[in-house]
């Protein structure tokens, strides 16, 4: 996971004080939020400390943000989930929001596993797109909840038709895998491919990869070429060893071409770019 850059801890602290109005002037989270917005790191945790010590759950949430960023006191991931742990248990909405980050990051433990699959369903029921997502991760590995494939592909359903990439990609990888489901190669292509439509680098390198050896479509070194140019452009930072991997496939695609086809993978490369020029970038 990438912990946020440090401008961030203001703007994630003051969403957290908006989250629960009411509070009186002499708040000591509201002197904390002040001295923030001062840039006044090291005040801002002396009077959040004591508060989230007491037990006051939105001083706890700030305190794991201030250890996430190392502002105030030195970078702590293990504080940091520690003290969200505390808030999220009191049902601080922020704090339980970011256990699912964590846990859809793989940085939750075992232990916060019951509280996140309750968070999850929760959000899931109301049709977030979040809770949904982590539901089927927990549901296909039993963390939380009994193990069901058949729960962990509907609730991966009812993201992707809200357009969750990240769901669609999760389904490619399921059906590609073969992980409790049977292994379809052509339903991993279908769901690679809406998820690579949507500009998802996972998605894309593996559509990339599957297309190359002719699984689940007809073999075409060609557009695994595109995929895997696609993807080198489109993976964040922190997807690094990710990247590297789709640098090879796009090598090992070139390989296989000739300069007429590598001519033509590139027109292909060009012209995707050109019709998804809207998307976000990575």
């Amino acid at each position: 996971m990438r912990w946020p850059e440090g401008r961030w801890l203001a703007v994630a602290v003051l969403a957290a004080a908006l989250a629960v109005a009411g509070h009186a002037a002499a708040d000591p989270v509201e002197d904390a939020l002040a001295a923030i917005q001062r840039g006044d790191f090291a005040a801002a945790f002396r009077l959040i400390q004591p508060e989230a010590a007491s037990g006051n759950a939105r001083a706890q949430y700030i305190m794991g943000l201030f250890y996430a960023n190392g502002q105030g006191v030195a970078q702590d991931v293990g504080q940091s989930l520690a003290w969200e742990r505390k808030s999220a248990a009191q049902g601080f909405p922020p704090a339980r929001d970011q256990m699912v980050t964590h846990y859809l990051n793989g940085h939750a433990q075992p232990q916060d596993y019951p509280g996140v699959a309750q968070t999850c369903l929760e959000l899931a029921t109301a049709a977030q797109v979040k809770g949904q997502e982590c539901l089927g991760f927990m549901y296909l590995h039993g963390d939380g909840v009994a193990q069901d494939a058949d729960q962990a592909i509907s609730w991966w359903k009812k993201a992707a038709e809200q357009g969750s990439a990240s769901a669609e990609t999760a389904l490619g990888s399921t059906y590609e895998r073969g992980h409790v489901v049977p292994q379809n190669y052509s339903q991993a292509v279908y769901w690679y491919g809406k998820a690579a439509d949507q500009g998802d680098a996972f998605g894309m390198m593996n559509l990339g990869a599957l297309v190359m050896q002719g699984r689940g479509a007809f073999e075409d070194p060609v557009d695994g070429y595109k995929w895997a140019d696609l993807a080198v452009s489109r993976f964040p930072a922190w997807a690094a060893q990710a990247r590297d991997m789709a640098i090879a496939n796009r090598g090992m695609a070139a390989a296989r071409l000739t300069p007429q086809q590598l001519a033509e993978a590139q027109a292909r490369v060009a012209a995707w770019r050109a019709s998804h020029a809207n998307l976000p970038p990575p």
